[in-house]
């Protein structure tokens, strides 16, 4: 995460604009078929897009999760991550949802868990991303964690639909998108698993 921090990648304004006309349709999307108890969180990142474009564009890998880390068992250092299939390159932050998927877990009946090193887990990542990025302000970590909203609204709010359909579509509060429903609630709405910036 640092290294993506410190070296960003160089893209045209082009890019950048197309992309936040992409995040913002996406977003007016959510807004029209989210429940409504989720409309705070898609309103707030409609209303700071900018400020979320404004951070460096980083190589993203879309699906950071356990499964996809690989650990050296002895020394517990980084061997390689794997499944770069879908990386792209966005503002920073989007994917720091993965944070959450290592120092927690989904129950499939009672929703978002933290693990109980949760705390000490977060505060060893922000305290080592911030010595490595040479400190950030106030403002910036409210920017990276808004945008880590918006990462977890595009990543479990909207799927890719049938294999027949291009765009992605949002996806309803139904059996089908239970479990990521479940997801939604416990990284925005439920008191003791959601995010501490939302807004």
């Amino acid at each position: 995460m640092a290294l993506s921090w410190k070296v960003p990648q160089s893209v045209r304004t082009t890019f950048q604009d197309d992309l936040k006309q992409v995040y913002h349709s996406e977003l007016e999307l959510l807004r029209d078929a989210l429940p409504s108890r989720f409309l705070p969180s898609v309103q707030s990142c409609i209303d700071h897009l900018r400020d979320i474009m404004s951070l460096p564009m980083v190589l993203s890998h879309s699906d950071l999760s356990s499964s996809n880390i690989m650990v050296d068992e002895t020394t517990c250092h980084l061997n390689s991550v794997l499944d770069w299939a879908e990386a792209e390159v966005c503002p920073f932050g989007l994917n720091l949802q993965c944070i959450e998927g290592v120092t927690g877990k989904l129950h499939l009946r009672d929703g978002w868990i933290r693990y109980e090193d949760y705390d000490t887990l977060q505060q060893t990542f922000w305290d080592r991303f911030l010595t490595e990025v040479g400190g950030l302000s106030t403002q910036e970590i409210r920017v990276i964690k808004l945008a880590s909203v918006l990462g977890v609204l595009l990543f479990y709010g909207l799927d890719s639909g049938t294999p027949y359909q291009t765009a992605r579509v949002p996806i309803r509060d139904d059996e089908v998108g239970r479990y990521r429903m479940l997801s939604l609630d416990g990284f925005l709405i439920n008191p003791g698993t959601r995010f501490d910036v939302v807004s």
